[in-house]
């Protein structure tokens, strides 16, 4: 027979914690993922203020992100803030000019706002 260990050794509570993360370990780039899903959700449901917000607290941690930047100005055109989407679409190609979805946006905006000769010469860079 198997004589009984002595169980004042044997801790109670498991050594870690079952408590969820703190948003502390949540990276910056982990929040601006999961900003881009809910954002991207509100867009697919035709939800454009709310896809705007999420877009936009994530632009506040990454300024230069180009996704963030594209998803939020066609959700302003959705709502006819074309300004606002001509600025998306200026950001957009002064951080990446090599590709021609962003001067379709800067285009699209443009020609919404009247501009007809920078819309053109817009799409032209296309």
């Amino acid at each position: 027979m198997i004589a009984n260990a002595d169980q004042s050794s044997v801790p109670k509570d498991p050594p870690y914690s079952l408590e969820p993360l703190s948003t502390d370990m949540v990276t910056d780039s982990q929040k601006v993922a999961c900003l881009q899903v809910q954002g991207d959700e509100a867009l697919k449901k035709g939800d454009y203020q709310e896809a705007v917000h999420s877009y936009s607290q994530g632009l506040m941690l990454d300024p230069k992100n180009c996704e963030l930047l594209s998803c939020r100005a066609v959700a302003f055109i959705q709502m006819k803030q074309y300004e606002d989407a001509r600025l998306d679409g200026e950001a957009l190609v002064q951080i990446q000019p090599e590709f021609p979805q962003n001067y379709y946006l800067l285009s699209l905006a443009s020609g919404c706002l009247g501009n007809l000769q920078k819309a053109f010469r817009s799409m032209l860079r296309c």
